[in-house]
């Protein structure tokens, strides 16, 4: 069984999401109060969210903005 990081999950959940619901990374950034460059190193796997963006991100996906 492959070991996936936290960063790496987040990542690949984030960027498919992204693909099915057509949102670029400055839509996404607008949505939820953070910079571009925000999501564009979540997706690189060089950070991972705050508590507060990350509550952030998951309202926009329950509500179907993601």
């Amino acid at each position: 069984m492959e070991y996936k990081s936290a960063r790496k999950i987040l990542s690949e959940n984030l960027d498919q999401l992204m693909k099915e619901n057509n949102v670029t990374q400055i839509e996404l950034s607008e949505a939820i109060g953070v910079s571009q460059s925000t999501i564009s190193n979540w997706l690189k796997e060089v950070k991972y969210p705050r508590t507060v963006s990350y509550t952030h991100l998951r309202a926009h996906e329950t509500r179907g903005n993601l």
